[in-house]
């Protein structure tokens, strides 16, 4: 019997700035209609944009990555929203694995670069699907890089470019000797 599926820390960090920039920027729109006079529509459709992109679209996005979780169990990977599975990827469906460095997102992830890992696939059905785990999204991706070490070891044409494999080989290395 294979043990559950372990659920990563989320970071939520870039939710909660895309939650201030959303709340923040709310009044921007009132103000904009409130400055209508001769140009009627025009103002209308500007602060109708302005909303847009200034308050709808960064509070979808706050409620989206809160919502998001990411599990990784011992034959697959599941991004889920709330109880909702958006994508799964099983080891064994894999066609490649990217172990990349992600840049920061300035203030809200403080470190200069951070581990990631793209995994590429194809579903059941045969359509191509993609993961991508980094540390913007959670705490930490080392339960990630514990499941993949025995794939890739079985499977290491997966990890298709010799700087990609030098750089998963740094990611594990500095997990100590228990694999944690």
């Amino acid at each position: 019997m294979h043990p559950p599926a372990r659920e990563l820390p989320p970071r939520r960090t870039l939710a909660w700035a895309a939650l201030v920039v959303g709340i923040g920027c709310a009044p921007i729109p009132v103000v904009a209609l409130g400055a209508v006079d001769e140009e009627g529509a025009a103002a209308v459709a500007v602060a109708a944009v302005v909303a847009l992109v200034f308050v709808v679209l960064p509070l979808w996005a706050a409620w989206r990555l809160l919502r998001e979780r990411i599990l990784v169990g011992p034959d697959e990977v599941t991004v889920c929203s709330g109880s909702t599975v958006r994508r799964r990827l099983r080891y064994a469906d894999l066609t490649e694995v990217r172990p990349v460095v992600d840049g920061s997102a300035g203030i809200v992830t403080p470190e200069l670069w951070n581990k990631a890992v793209v995994l590429l696939g194809r579903t059941p059905e045969g359509r191509r699907t993609g993961i991508k785990v980094t540390r913007q999204q959670v705490q930490t991706i080392d339960p990630l890089l514990v499941a993949l070490r025995p794939v890739l070891d079985a499977r290491p044409e997966l990890v298709r470019a010799e700087s990609e494999r030098a750089l998963f080989g740094e990611y594990t290395a500095r997990l100590g000797r228990d694999g944690r």
